[in-house]
């Protein structure tokens, strides 16, 4: 008889445990092979594709027929007299309160007399062409003269002097409205301290970076006891938004730094004004959410990071999920591996669900919880048949079987948000205010210290607060630096931003 890997035919348990054991391999090798050739798609995706998330498939169109009424098609006669018109762009004009320079430029001599009659033309009226002029930042140097008394008769009674102004940096070199501009030009305008210098050595000011370096920091702890009054406003809200993003910080040792975090927190949605808070820790422990978060009852809407199960243990705290979160692991699979139809079926799930959101965003509350319950839960509950099913076939170990298994595990948080009209289908609200620290770590590169850490955490709060409040940052810090030095712990409140929407608006 023949013989197979050393094993007698005759033997036929031999031989089936020997095609199970071989089977086995097979099936590990083939999952194997196609995690590698994700992994691998991705790279490539993540060096020369498009990371956009927004992806339509024609197979998703129909997909919902037997849950929701499609949308009635227009008449034959009618969709073929439908153009398609291009509207010329109209230039928004430049607004009034701009100080205006007038320069009147008249019609030439020979053109004063009419070819006709010639007789003198009489001038009627005029034609204003604007156009907007620029001026470089203007820098100055504001002298304060303290007057000196002395009694010429004796020199027991010694030399007065005026007592020096309040400024927010004391013996410090800048006034109010530079200390301004440093801050939102850094922080706002994403532009890092040594290019400022460049900006202003044209102005024939030549200045250390370790001095400008100081006058932010000392700005940041002037300003951060405003921090810890938003703090307490936040913890007001029903529902907190949170988020966070990683920043490298410099360490003692040279040529060496690791990973620091910078967290954000969100009111908005609610009648009081939105208030945006930012944190700074050094690593990404629980330690970050639960410094901020401890005393905190309500909503809070997250991605899946462990650090937050501590707090939903107390009860006191009702997880929500974001969907932004799940449809993105499925837009991986989606992308990497475009032939499977599976991943495209899920992003129709998500994408209706969204579409639901778009249509109730301006509505009530409770309108939208109504209309949440009879619209967005059929589909939830088609969903997750859907991804039970797939979850028994597919494996764990590839982009799509993640997608799959990451949902099912966040799916009681995933569904809240249609248990209450408050609340939000997904936390891009936190996402929109992470992104502009994405976009200037691309420029000053790192934290130098911890305490830059924490001073960038202060500020940012207070830019990003300004933002939502449509406040201009730049006009309300110059008004608050010039007050906080003189003003009573117990009237900070009255300095948040969003007490100057009328006073600085944006």
């Amino acid at each position: 008889m023949e013989c197979f890997n050393n094993q007698s035919i005759e033997d036929p348990k031999a031989l089936l445990s020997l095609v199970q054991s071989q089977h086995q391999t097979l099936l590990h090798q083939s999952e194997r092979i196609e995690e590698l050739e994700s992994q691998l798609a991705w790279f490539k995706r993540q060096i020369f594709g498009q990371k956009s998330e927004r992806y339509v498939n024609p197979n998703q169109v129909d997909m919902f027929a037997d849950l929701l009424t499609k949308e009635e098609p227009l008449p034959e006669e009618k969709t073929e007299q439908i153009t398609t018109v291009r509207r010329k762009p109209k230039r928004n004009p430049l607004p009034k309160t701009l100080a205006r320079e007038r320069i009147e430029l008249d019609v030439q001599e020979k053109d004063k007399a009419c070819p006709c009659c010639k007789e003198p033309r009489r001038r009627i009226g005029e034609t204003i062409t604007e156009e907007l002029a620029f001026q470089p930042a203007k820098f100055w140097v504001r002298e304060y003269i303290r007057a000196k008394y002395a009694c010429p008769h004796c020199e027991e009674g010694g030399v007065v002097t005026a007592p020096a102004p309040v400024r927010p940096i004391p013996k410090g070199i800048f006034g109010h409205e530079v200390l301004a501009h440093l801050l939102v030009s850094k922080y706002e305008d994403h532009l890092p301290l040594h290019r400022q210098l460049k900006i202003f050595r044209r102005q024939n000011i030549e200045l250390s970076e370790s001095t400008v370096n100081d006058g932010v920091l000392q700005s940041a702890q002037l300003l951060a006891p405003l921090t810890d009054v938003l703090k307490t406003q936040l913890l007001c809200a029903e529902r907190i938004f949170t988020d966070d993003t990683p920043v490298t910080l410099k360490s003692n040792a040279p040529n060496e730094s690791h990973q620091s975090r910078l967290w954000v927190y969100i009111r908005q949605g609610e009648e009081d004004p939105p208030v945006t808070l930012f944190h700074f820790t050094e690593n990404r422990s629980r330690a970050g959410p639960q410094n901020i978060l401890g005393e905190f009852e309500g909503f809070l809407q997250a991605d899946a990071y462990g650090g937050y199960d501590a707090l939903y243990a107390t009860q006191r705290i009702v997880e929500v999920g974001c969907w932004s979160h799940a449809r993105r692991y499925f837009d991986r699979a989606g992308k990497l591996h475009k032939k499977s139809s599976r991943a495209h079926e899920a992003l129709g799930y998500i994408r209706k669900l969204f579409m639901i959101e778009r249509d109730i965003k301006t509505l009530s509350h409770q309108q939208r919880f109504w209309i949440r319950r009879q619209r967005a839960l059929p589909v939830l509950r088609a969903f997750k048949t859907w991804l039970d099913q797939q979850h028994i076939d597919v494996s764990t170990k590839t982009k799509f079987g993640i997608a799959v298994t990451y949902t099912l595990n966040q799916w009681e948080a995933l569904v809240e948000y249609v248990n209450h009209g408050l609340l939000e289908i997904s936390n891009d609200t936190a996402e929109r205010a992470i992104r502009p620290i994405a976009v200037g770590r691309k420029n000053w590169m790192y934290f130098g210290s911890p305490r830059g850490g924490h001073a960038a955490a202060v500020i940012f709060s207070l830019m990003a607060t300004c933002k939502q409040n449509s406040v201009n940052p730049f006009d309300w810090l110059v008004y608050v630096l010039k007050k906080l030095p003189t003003t009573n712990a117990s009237d900070y409140p009255s300095l948040l931003p969003f007490h100057f929407k009328d006073k600085f608006p944006l």
